[in-house]
């Protein structure tokens, strides 16, 4: 696990292109939209998709995110709470 920002950001923002990619390996292929996901292609194709979804996840567009994701996280623990510690199927109130 990483804990220092700066080898943080060298490790996601500056070398993510030339040392990281094709990280992942996958011992079965996923199907349908899935198969073309950011996570399961490799090479030049991973290098341009996210050269194009990097631009969204800006931390301006995170911070305006940030409120409503704390909103859900809080009805998600109430609903939670509610339940008494019997078990749930979580997918339901996902």
């Amino acid at each position: 696990m990483v804990t220092d920002l700066e080898m943080i950001k060298a490790i996601m923002v500056k070398e993510c292109y030339s040392t990281f990619t094709n990280r992942r390996k996958r011992t079965t292929g996923l199907a349908g939209p899935f198969a073309d996901g950011i996570i399961m292609v490799k090479d030049d194709r991973w290098k341009r998709m996210r050269s194009t979804l990097s631009p969204y996840f800006t931390s301006g567009r995170l911070k305006e995110i940030f409120p409503i994701a704390v909103t859900h996280a809080d009805r998600f623990i109430k609903n939670m709470q509610k339940k008494d510690e019997q078990p749930v199927k979580v997918k339901e109130y996902v």
